[in-house]
């Protein structure tokens, strides 16, 4: 292959689509997430961006992209991506582990003569459409140490198609709050076509008081994802006789669907608003042939502290929990 590198943020807005195109494609290890589309709505201060793109000259076709930057307070590290839950190099499930292999040598001789330190955060393994561990091997083959920034609660769906299927993987208090829910209040779901004032002030509060956290994104932020992505990025609010009572933000992947964030009212938390919310979104994951849902990190402190309380609610549901991989390389 004779290949030739370009960097994103020098393509224009014809190019940077077609980008965008090769990481939505169903057999790429892609998603919204990592696209330019996407990663725009960072104020441009945040990184410093340095993601590239490697086309074949001959055919004039993508090979690869890879969605990196580095933050303003270390400019030595170079991180695919720190915008996101994951990036990574991104391939199509078609080619050849020799063709990867050959990619993964130019990316790293690119970023070799610019930084310090290579630190990627790779697609989990259930992300993917296919079984696509090649990646993972040769990173380890190419001197990558494995590791890992959190971990992470899911639930496998293959083989529940049906509300009892899901309540079965409950256990004995969930389902007793489902059913106890469904059957005393009068309430209605809605599915937003932006977040309000109202519920992000809630939620914001919420994060600090609960866990002593910021929220990833701002509300302005938030609604132009929203904007942006309507298929794929999904809010939705439950209300007891006309008051708010909980909220969920739901990110549509390619086989996954991954709560982006949950609040309830305490005021009302007694009646669970929350898990029954969390119940019917999760029936919409069975309804849409989701292949796993996702309840996202349960760690703190890039992995090193365990949130028992919060693992312990999101266990409730049943599923598992998996690792979120993060490969680095001293430069």
């Amino acid at each position: 292959m004779n290949l030739k590198i370009f960097r994103i943020s020098e393509l224009n807005d014809i190019d940077r689509k077609q980008v965008d195109e090769f990481i939505l494609h169903t057999l790429s290890n892609g998603e919204f997430i990592n696209t330019t589309n996407y990663l725009a709505y960072h104020p441009q201060d945040r990184f410093i961006d340095d993601s590239i793109v490697i086309n074949d000259v001959h055919t004039k076709k993508i090979k690869t992209v890879f969605m990196a930057a580095a933050r303003p307070n270390d400019k030595e590290t170079i991180i695919s991506h720190p915008g996101t839950t994951f990036a990574g190099p991104i391939f199509m499930i078609n080619q050849s582990i020799r063709e990867i292999d050959v990619l993964l040598q130019h990316i790293l001789s690119y970023y070799k003569n610019r930084y310090k330190t290579i630190i990627l955060k790779t697609q989990p393994t259930i992300y993917t459409t296919q079984p696509s561990e090649e990646i993972a091997y040769l990173l380890l083959k190419h001197g990558f140490k494995a590791g890992f920034n959190a971990i992470s609660n899911v639930i496998d769906l293959a083989k529940r198609s049906t509300e009892a299927d899901l309540m079965a993987t409950y256990n004995t208090s969930r389902r007793a709050s489902v059913r106890s829910f469904q059957r005393k209040y009068k309430f209605k779901i809605v599915k937003d076509k932006k977040v309000s004032e109202q519920i992000w002030t809630h939620l914001i509060k919420n994060l600090q008081y609960k866990y002593n956290v910021s929220s990833t994104h701002s509300l302005s932020e938030i609604n132009e994802l929203i904007d942006k992505f309507p298929e794929s990025i999904l809010p939705y609010s439950i209300y007891l006789e006309s008051k708010y009572a909980a909220f969920a933000l739901i990110y549509r992947f390619k086989n996954i669907m991954h709560s982006q964030y949950l609040d309830v009212n305490y005021e009302l938390v007694s009646r669970s608003p929350n898990i029954y919310l969390i119940h019917k979104i999760l029936q919409l994951a069975v309804n849409e042939k989701s292949k796993y849902f996702s309840f996202g990190s349960s760690t703190e402190d890039n992995g090193n502290f365990i949130n028992e309380g919060l693992m312990d609610f999101k266990n409730s549901f049943g599923g598992g929990r998996i690792l979120m991989p993060v490969f680095t390389k001293y430069l």
